[in-house]
């Protein structure tokens, strides 16, 4: 078996040094060219005339893109043309190409057949991966109908014997990797083999849970049909849709919750589907997974809006408040929604919650409101939005700052601008006695200084350190700003 799984693993097309060793004639003159255009067109019109050697490197050509589109399909069927003229090398490497699948549906039947033609002619390969295959595929099997001349004609189902179904590929059980790839006719044939839907991965994924977080959703639906656990878990408690919840699939999430998907699963970190997708930000999935809250419900909807308000655009947080997610519901720290949109700078959500009427007065814990917030991160966008809808000027932080110490320390001319006409006082102290002149004078920002001096701002005042702003202005390495606050 261990051959087998080689041979799938395989080139399906010869190698490129194949190319480069062609004995004689068109082929030989065409391979010299190292693939080119040229060589390609030479080896071309030698094919067409019936030089099998010719097919034979052309598909390599094709399978390389060397010269040519590259193109798995053609470079198969150039390998059937120089297979169909007793080409043993050509006749082994499209054995393995309808082994692995690659530019042909897969069948290990008319694999054998060719594996036979290129063995009766002594190729070593050929000869000992025929004897695991025939091991492989049994004798009720073994007929076929008459190989077509080229490799490119119709075919029957595709058929996979029952023990090659059990064979691994890429470290997978067969069905497992089939079904990560999104290969729907071999997941199909597999299962009529008798595949083992609950076969899993190394780290306990099952098809279903592949194929949903790759979003194949053909696979998914075949799987499904068959009658693979839509619920299987692995060792790490993924499930199906915790998966294509991650990977933002809404389509194979909602065929998921059709046939029964649990939304309440959580994966052992204790992340459910809901979860996954808000912190993804995938917005369609959320609402799909919150069209079924009614009847299933989902505890963690407040949470995730304070989660979609750090990252997420309106769309997420529309759709959690849509749900039923209070929007001015707090976490343990008093944090609301948009105190963290305040604190990651998402303009996008923090206007969203304020057109649903999300009140920015709320402090936490600490006596951070969503504006002192904003304007200590230096996150302006947010900032002004917020400061329009904030009827108390002279809110403080924990350590006395005031959104106008706040806005000039971090330079915000803008905001500083607006905050003065509507009538914020100018010489409130923090806890060290900094002023707002001071805060600007001490990080060097000229406009604003020269703001607040201009409404009137009292430069005489000293801080507990007794330093007035020019003794700043000095000592923070700003001469250029003494003048102003002189």
């Amino acid at each position: 078996m261990a051959t087998v799984l080689c041979c799938l693993l395989q080139p399906a097309v010869p190698r490129a040094e194949d190319v480069r060793k062609a004995p004689t004639g068109p082929a030989a003159d065409a391979a010299s060219r190292k693939g080119g255009a040229q060589a390609a067109t030479r080896l071309i019109e030698a094919a067409k005339s019936g030089n099998a050697e010719a097919a034979y490197q052309l598909s390599a050509l094709y399978r390389l893109g060397q010269g040519v589109p590259k193109d798995e399909t053609l470079a198969t069927k150039w390998l059937g043309a120089a297979a169909a003229k007793g080409h043993k090398r050509a006749q082994f490497a499209l054995a393995q190409a309808l082994l692995a699948g690659r530019g042909v549906a897969v069948d290990p039947v008319r694999a054998k057949q060719w594996l036979e033609k290129a063995a009766a002619q002594g190729h070593a390969d050929s000869i000992k991966l025929l004897a695991e295959l025939s091991a492989a595929i049994p004798q009720s099997r073994q007929a076929a109908p008459a190989i077509e001349s080229e490799a490119g004609a119709p075919r029957p189902r595709v058929q996979v014997s029952r023990a090659s179904a059990a064979l691994s590929s890429n470290g997978r059980p067969a069905i497992v990797d089939a079904a990560w790839r999104g290969k729907v006719e071999m997941v199909q044939s597999l299962i009529a083999v008798g595949a083992d839907l609950a076969a899993r991965d190394e780290d306990g994924n099952t098809a279903l849970t592949l194929a949903a977080a790759r979003g194949h959703l053909s696979s998914v639906a075949q799987l499904m049909q068959s009658g693979a656990d839509v619920n299987a878990a692995s060792k790490s408690g993924a499930t199906p849709l915790t998966e294509a919840s991650r990977q933002g699939r809404a389509e194979v999430v909602a065929q998921l919750i059709a046939h029964g998907a649990d939304l309440a699963r959580r994966r052992g970190d204790g992340a459910s589907a809901l979860d996954l997708a808000v912190k993804g930000c995938h917005a369609p999935v959320v609402r799909a997974l919150l069209a079924k809250r009614a009847a299933k419900p989902v505890p963690q909807v407040p949470a995730g809006v304070m989660v979609a308000a750090s990252s997420c655009g309106g769309e997420v947080i529309s759709a959690l408040l849509d749900a039923g997610a209070g929007v001015d519901a707090a976490d343990e720290k008093g944090r609301t929604a948009l105190w963290f949109a305040a604190e990651r700078g998402n303009a996008k959500a923090a206007l969203v919650l304020l057109q649903r009427h999300a009140d920015p007065r709320i402090k936490d814990k600490e006596g951070w409101t969503p504006l002192l917030r904003a304007l200590a991160r230096r996150q302006v966008e947010v900032a002004r939005l917020l400061v329009a809808k904030t009827p108390d000027l002279e809110q403080k932080t924990a350590g006395g700052d005031t959104l106008l110490m706040l806005a000039a320390g971090a330079g915000m001319s803008e905001i500083v601008a607006g905050l003065v006409k509507s009538g914020a006082r100018l010489d409130l102290r923090n806890d060290q006695g900094y002023t707002a002149l001071m805060m600007a004078t001490r990080e060097g920002h000229s406009e604003v200084v020269r703001q607040i001096v201009a409404a009137g701002a009292d430069r005489a005042l000293r801080n507990k350190r007794r330093e007035t702003a020019l003794d700043i202005a000095k000592l923070s390495g700003h001469p250029a700003l003494t003048g102003l606050v002189r």
